[in-house]
């Protein structure tokens, strides 16, 4: 049979290991949700940041790194005419066009994953291009972040609850020790002072 302290710190962990994964999850949504709304209102008002310019005349944009776009989340801004084709755009992509409806999308194109943003404008349309890989990047970030105490602790807190098991258990222990030592045929009382009231 296992030991009662076997069973009881088992479960103990256990119960931990599961508020503990709930709060990482938690922790995840939450970052999920923050990043992702901040992110999109950017993409948005750039957007709408760019939506009056003139046709013949391309706005002043810095042209977009791959490692800009990739490692520090820079956007792509994308001027498309009302036929369909692109009339300027601050970083050629390839494999990504004009999405047919307006509003977010996410489009995957090889191994990259791009996060979009679809402006219906005059006279031009504009689309706002980000990676959706730096956007996960960032997410895991910060829920890392967060989470990092959490599991730096774990041994920690796994080592209080032995201790704290181990105490409570201690007056049992004596219990069976004097009970071990006395004489089958020539019993004492025992002394319930210290012994739970279990």
């Amino acid at each position: 049979m296992s030991s009662l302290r076997g069973r009881l710190l088992t479960s103990l962990v256990a119960l931990y290991v599961l508020f503990a994964g709930i709060v990482l999850l938690t922790n995840y949504r939450q970052s999920e949700s923050n990043i992702t709304g901040f992110m999109d209102r950017q993409m948005h008002n750039l957007a709408v940041s760019y939506s009056h310019s003139s046709a013949a005349q391309p706005p002043p944009m810095r042209a977009a790194s791959d490692y800009a776009i990739q490692h520090q989340g820079a956007a792509i801004v994308e001027f498309w005419r009302p036929d369909g084709t692109l009339a300027f755009s601050n970083r050629t992509l390839t494999g990504v066009g004009l999405q047919p409806a307006n509003g977010f999308h996410v489009v995957r194109v090889g191994a990259r994953s791009w996060r979009i943003y679809t402006l219906p404008a005059l006279p031009l349309a504009i689309q706002v291009v980000t990676s959706e890989d730096f956007r996960r990047r960032v997410i895991w970030d910060s829920a890392w972040d967060a989470a990092r105490p959490i599991v730096y602790l774990a041994p920690v807190s796994v080592a209080l609850l032995w201790l704290i098991v181990w105490l409570a258990l201690r007056p049992v222990d004596r219990l069976v020790t004097t009970l071990a030592a006395q004489d089958e045929h020539r019993l004492a009382e025992l002394n319930p002072s210290r012994v739970p009231h279990e």
